[in-house]
C-alpha cells in the first residue's frame, strides 16, 4: 500500500502556510494611534469634524460645567466662546478653517454661528428661536436649519450674505424640500431628509434644486448625514419592518445597508472622498455603542485597531478626512474625551517561502 504520510505532511504544510497567510494579513491590517484631545478644564469633550490638515472641532466641558465650542490645532485647544450665553458647538469645519456650529444667546435661544479670522458671530437670521449650522465647504457655503413656528426643521443654504430656503430651491411642496440638511460637498450637493405625506421621512440629496429620494433599507425612514464630493452618501434606515436601524452607503444609485458590529443598531456619521464611513454600533449581546470604520466592503470595530493597552473604550466616530484621520468621543479614565485616530502606516508582509 503507499504510504500517506507525504500526503499528511503535505496536509499539515498547507495548513501552516494558511495559517502564516493569515497572520500576515491581519499584521497587515490598518491600525490608528490615538490621541486624547483633552478638555476645557472640565470633565468631558467630544469631537464633530476634521479638515484635510488636521484641525479638529467639536465641544468640550469647561471649568463651570457649561460646553463651550472648541478648535484643536497644534496642539492645543481653544475655546471658542459664545453668542453671550452659556453653551456652544462647533459642528463643521472647512479646508480654510473656516468653523460652523450653533451657540447660546444671553435669552437661552440658540443661533447658528460662523467662525472664521478669530472671531465668532451669527449667521444671517433664519428665523425661530433655535437654528444651527452643520457643515461649511471650501467655498463657503453652509448648511444650517432651523424651526419653523410650526415646529417642523427648516433647511436653508447661506452663502456669504444671501440665504437660500432650500424648500424653495427644490419646489416648495412638502415632498419636494429637504426639511433637515447635515452635509454639503465641494460642488453643493446637500444631504439630509425630507418629510413625506405620510408622517415619515427619507435620506435625500439636493443638487441644484434636484431632489432625490435616498429610499430605505426596507423600513419606513431613512436620513442622510453626509456625502462626498462623488455624490456618494453615507446615513442610517430603518430595516425591513423597522426591526434595526443601520447605516447605509447611497451610491451609483443604490442604498447598500452596511450592517453593524453584531448588534441591532448601526449609523453612519461621516465618508470621505475615498468612500471611507465612519460611524457607532451596538455590538453583540449588548446595547454599548463601538465607533466603526467602514472600508473595502467591510465594518470594523475601532476598538480593536488600537493599542489594547491604551486604556480607551471609542463609542463613536463623527468624522474622517481624506488622509484617513477619524475623531469622535469614546472613554478613558471614566470620562468622555474627544479622539483623534492616526493610521498607522505599515510594513509591506514578507512574503511566505
Amino acid at each position: 500500500m503507499k504510504s500517506r504520510i507525504p500526503e499528511i505532511h503535505g496536509g499539515v504544510r498547507m495548513l501552516v502556510l494558511a495559517g502564516l497567510v493569515l497572520a500576515a494579513q491581519s499584521a497587515s491590517a490598518q491600525t490608528y494611534s490615538i490621541t486624547d484631545l483633552g478638555t476645557l478644564q472640565g470633565d468631558r469633550s467630544s469631537a464633530c469634524a476634521i479638515n484635510s490638515a488636521g484641525e479638529i472641532v467639536g465641544k468640550a466641558s469647561t471649568s463651570s460645567g457649561a460646553e463651550h465650542a472648541f478648535l484643536y490645532t497644534s496642539g492645543t485647544m481653544i475655546d471658542l466662546g459664545t453668542l453671550g450665553g452659556e453653551s456652544s458647538a462647533a459642528l463643521g469645519i472647512n479646508n480654510s478653517g473656516e468653523i460652523v456650529g450653533y451657540a447660546a444667546l444671553l435669552d437661552g435661544s440658540y443661533r447658528a454661528f460662523i467662525w472664521t479670522g478669530g472671531e465668532l458671530r451669527t449667521l444671517a437670521s433664519l428665523g425661530g428661536a433655535y437654528n444651527a449650522a452643520y457643515a461649511i465647504n471650501d467655498s463657503g457655503t453652509i448648511v444650517a436649519e432651523a424651526y419653523s413656528s410650526a415646529g417642523l426643521p427648516q433647511s436653508f443654504l447661506v452663502d456669504g450674505v444671501q440665504t437660500t430656503d432650500l424648500a424653495a430651491l427644490n419646489g416648495n411642496a412638502s415632498e419636494e424640500s429637504i426639511a433637515a440638511s447635515f452635509g454639503i460637498n465641494s460642488s453643493g450637493q446637500v444631504a439630509g431628509y425630507r418629510y413625506l405625506t405620510t408622517g415619515n421621512y427619507h435620506a435625500a440629496l439636493s443638487t441644484g434644486g434636484t431632489l432625490v429620494d435616498l429610499g430605505t433599507l426596507g423600513g419606513t425612514w431613512s436620513k442622510a448625514s453626509a456625502v462626498n464630493d462623488a455624490g456618494q452618501v453615507a446615513g442610517e434606515s430603518y430595516t425591513s419592518g423597522n426591526r434595526g436601524i443601520h447605516a447605509f452607503l447611497y451610491s451609483d444609485g443604490k442604498i447598500t445597508d452596511l450592517s453593524t458590529l453584531g448588534g441591532a443598531n448601526s449609523t453612519a456619521r461621516s465618508i470621505n472622498n475615498a468612500g471611507q464611513i465612519v460611524g457607532g454600533s451596538t455590538v453583540h449581546g449588548s446595547n454599548a455603542e463601538h465607533a466603526f470604520v467602514y472600508a473595502s466592503g467591510r465594518m470594523q470595530d475601532l476598538n480593536a485597531l488600537i493599542s489594547p493597552g491604551s486604556g480607551w473604550v471609542l463609542t463613536r466616530a463623527n468624522a474622517i478626512n481624506d488622509a484617513g484621520q477619524i475623531v469622535g468621543y469614546g472613554t478613558i479614565n471614566n470620562h468622555q474625551h474627544a479622539f483623534l485616530l492616526t493610521p498607522v502606516r505599515q510594513r509591506p508582509a514578507t512574503p511566505v517561502q
